[in-house]
């Protein structure tokens, strides 16, 4: 029996997964405009733990000092300036 669910993903549903299979639990981020669809659905899933930043160098610390502690990040910056 095949699947025939046709129905594609949105580009931030694919990041969604792709953090989720990679086992990336923290997701700090430098508020963007163009990052809020994946922002709010980051929020809205239980499974991460996120919140933002002021300053990019401040979200990769965040996730250094996480990753020596045994938790995988993942850092979203700024599309624009």
């Amino acid at each position: 029996m095949t699947d025939t669910r046709t129905s594609a993903q949105t580009w931030y549903e694919v990041v969604l997964d792709t953090l989720k299979s990679n086992d990336v639990k923290l997701v700090v981020y430098v508020p963007d405009r163009v990052f809020t669809p994946l922002i709010k659905a980051i929020h809205a899933d239980p499974y991460f733990t996120a919140f933002p930043c002021t300053r990019e160098e401040e979200a990769i610390g965040i996730v250094t000092g996480a990753w020596m502690g045994g938790m995988k990040g993942a850092v979203m910056m700024q599309t624009s300036g």
